[in-house]
């Protein structure tokens, strides 16, 4: 019986891959532009839009400060730069970004 319950969880995993985030990747589209990325998570998101983008910044977290700033001068929106997490929840609330 224990065999059975065993077997039957991981068929269970199986057709739900929805809840194994890391068998997919995180499909996010610029609102901006309409371009669709596929990403590993938040620290990877991040990650390709400062490689894109067309700055000399080094890390995460001078891009992050970066884009905060400008979205301040340009838009009077305040974006937290504190973790990638908390960037990418505001790029989501001030409509920056849609996860598809």
């Amino acid at each position: 019986m224990k065999v059975c319950k065993i077997i039957s969880m991981i068929e269970r995993w199986i057709w739900q891959p929805k809840k194994l985030p890391y068998l997919y990747g995180m499909k996010v589209k610029f609102n901006d532009n309409g371009d669709v990325i596929i990403a590993e998570g938040n620290v990877g998101l991040v990650t390709l839009m400062r490689q894109s983008a067309f700055s000399t910044n080094n890390t995460n977290k001078e891009y992050m400060l970066s884009y905060a700033a400008r979205a301040v001068i340009s838009n009077n929106e305040d974006i937290r730069a504190t973790s990638e997490d908390e960037f990418i929840e505001d790029l989501i609330k001030l409509n920056h970004i849609e996860i598809i």
